[in-house]
């Protein structure tokens, strides 16, 4: 028995001995894995893809993420949770944009002074309208006894309850005071904090099944003429049903929003989309109403550059055409925002 041990000893003890050196040398890395960063945040909607647009651009800036989150507070407030910089007050008055500024006059001369260029109806110029003020005297960006911070240290504010009421009250004013603005600046901390990236485009080109055949039956459509009217065929929406029941799937009937849920489509984010999804401007004050801005179209595929390939009717309103577009950006009207559905 003696003899087998020993035998047994010169043969896997030096086995055992190599297996303790390689998981010491490694660290056991090679077993049990690493992300090697910092996670990716979920994006589910539209308000959260223009949050984090807007998050990663003043990253890049050098704000910290307490003192974005606490402009994220109030942003949330000021489009009404949309983040759509193209966006009237709500409910009326003078103020227009991501912070909304009163009168909307004060965002476009506050665009000449600093001499950014760019479309002052987009989150990246309104963002950098917004860093402008905060890096001078004189802007817009007053502090207060109660929050003695300058711009320039707002930027670097480190508690995000006080970045919140500190933007709030030496920047928008408003007539009284908003501390849920706070727990809404705590809401984005808490979903963008650390993450370096955002989810990878899900674009997808390759429509199949039925939603390939609506897409060809879009295609040739193009050029062609409808009766425009109430729930007449040269409508919008009424041209995407046409299409996605006659290749066979189910577009039903129903409200703005619900005709979607009714059908069994479900909202995806911008990031998220696919050839053969339904783009729709809805109303945000009231979701289910035809009222004028409603749109829809049918997109056909997702270009590199974040733009869409798509087939519309009636557009100009009332002429019941049919026109494909390769190089398409959504720009919702006031008060609407962009839903993207995908139907089963």
């Amino acid at each position: 028995m003696s003899k087998m041990l020993k035998r047994f000893g010169k043969v896997v003890l030096p086995f055992l001995f190599l297996l303790l050196f390689v998981i010491f040398l490694f660290g056991g890395s090679g077993i049990s894995g690493s992300n090697g960063g910092s996670s990716k945040p979920e994006l589910s909607t539209e308000a959260e893809q223009n949050a984090w647009e807007i998050w990663s651009l003043l990253k890049e800036k050098g704000w910290t993420e307490e003192a974005i989150a606490g402009l994220l507070g109030n942003i949330d407030q000021e489009t009404g949770g949309t983040f759509v910089a193209d966006t009237n007050e709500i409910g009326g008055g003078g103020g227009y944009g991501l912070i909304q500024w009163t009168p909307k006059s004060v965002l476009l001369n506050h665009l000449e002074l600093s001499d950014i260029s760019g479309d002052y109806k987009t989150i990246k110029t309104q963002v950098e309208i917004i860093d402008w003020e905060l890096s001078g005297v004189g802007r817009g960006y007053i502090p207060t006894s109660a929050y003695p911070y300058s711009g320039e240290e707002y930027k670097q504010l480190t508690d995000l309850k006080k970045a919140a009421t500190a933007y709030e009250v030496n920047r928008e004013r408003p007539r009284d005071p908003h501390p849920e603005r706070q727990e809404l600046a705590q809401k984005w901390y808490d979903l963008f904090h650390g993450a370096s990236s955002p989810p990878s485009s899900g674009g997808d080109n390759t429509a199949t099944g039925w939603k390939k055949k609506a897409i060809e039956l879009a295609y040739a459509d193009v050029g062609k003429t409808y009766p425009t009217g109430w729930n007449a065929e040269g409508e919008c929406i009424k041209a995407v049903q046409r299409w996605i029941n006659s290749g066979g799937g189910r577009f039903g009937v129903g409200g703005v929003r619900s005709g979607y849920i009714n059908s069994g489509a479900k909202e995806v984010s911008k990031n998220e989309v696919q050839a053969g999804d339904v783009m729709q401007y809805e109303s945000i004050i009231s979701p289910d109403s035809f009222s004028t801005g409603v749109h829809t179209l049918l997109i056909t595929g997702v270009n590199g550059d974040g733009t869409f390939k798509i087939v519309e009717s009636n557009n100009p309103g009332g002429s019941g055409l049919v026109s494909a577009t390769e190089n398409w950006t959504p720009r919702p009207p006031a008060n609407f925002r962009t839903v993207y559905w995908r139907f089963p």
